[in-house]
């Protein structure tokens, strides 16, 4: 079973009579690069306040690291909330230091945190000359001081151009093989399908889904089969692990999945049970239009 790094319970919090949050409730598992999803106001940024204790909750809990949270957790946590905030004259190397004062800790990681944020070139520019996208990895950067267990990002491509948001996702996938778990709050679907494996999607303070990207993925997938002899073929195909139900369109059979599968192996199966198809077709839906569907609910 994987370790539970972060555990939400029916967490609540209210703006007068606004609600942010609404009885949320997910977990986060070691290794994940778990994504908060949802557009602006959905909670996002609230959820993550609370986790970090800067916004206090109304009601609801959450563990970090199997424990109620306490001023030593923080150490564990590395953190992303906003526009980066350096000092401008300063070089990179120099305002690192500063955090690393901050934080306490040891000189000897900027080096390897600027190699690993591709700014080690720039090490002696000053943070004025740097361009958006390496302002946020130099706060990447800063947030990884100390070797956290969790790195939270809220919006971090945010404003970047594509260049600069292919970078920030390179980095995170980076950061993540190395075994550290990532939180990740974006309102760009392309970005959470890309890089998350896991996914909360949020809309007003409510949570609409949680789970893995994957699963998602695959109950948006859905195969078109044509054969002369429909009933049959649906009768056929029942016994396949990746088989999970099936409607007659015209004159199509639309079957949704319950797993991945290829077509060539859908095509393989059935020849060897001797249905020859006259029609196959894998049709996916995209993350953004079921997130847009989600949003489109009445309950929302």
């Amino acid at each position: 079973m994987k370790e539970t790094i972060l555990s939400i319970n029916s967490l609540s919090k209210s703006y007068g009579k606004i609600n942010a949050l609404d009885n949320l409730s997910f977990e986060v598992h070691k290794g994940e690069i778990f994504g908060l999803l949802g557009p602006n106001g959905s909670g996002k940024t609230t959820t993550l306040g609370i986790l970090l204790g800067i916004i206090l909750k109304n009601s609801g809990n959450f563990t970090w690291f199997g424990e109620n949270p306490k001023p030593a957790t923080r150490k564990h946590i590395g953190a992303l909330l906003e526009s980066p905030l350096f000092y401008p004259y300063l070089n990179a190397i120099n305002n690192l230091k500063i955090i690393v004062d901050i934080k306490g800790g040891s000189y000897s990681q900027i080096d390897e945190l600027l190699k690993l944020t591709r700014l080690y070139d720039r090490r002696h520019s000053k943070f004025k000359t740097f361009s958006l996208g390496m302002k946020q990895r130099l706060a990447v950067a800063a947030a990884l001081i100390n070797q956290p267990k969790v790195l939270i990002l809220d919006e971090p491509t945010n404003g970047l151009d594509p260049q600069g948001i292919a970078d920030i996702r390179e980095l995170i996938l980076k950061i993540a093989s190395e075994g550290i778990t990532i939180i990740f709050a974006s309102h760009i679907l392309d970005e959470v399908e890309k890089i998350c494996n896991h996914v909360c999607v949020l809309n007003k303070g409510k949570k609409l889904y949680a789970g893995s990207v994957e699963k998602v993925l695959h109950s948006l997938s859905v195969l078109e089969l044509g054969y002369n002899d429909l009933v049959k073929l649906q009768k056929s195909i029942k016994n396949f692990d990746w088989y999970s139900s099936s409607t007659q369109n015209n004159e199509k059979l639309i079957v949704k999945l319950s797993k991945t599968v290829d077509t060539s192996t859908v095509n393989k199966q059935l020849a060897e049970m001797g249905i020859y198809l006259n029609y196959l077709s894998l049709q996916k839906k995209s993350l953004e239009k079921y997130f847009l569907e989600l949003l489109s609910d009445d309950y929302v």
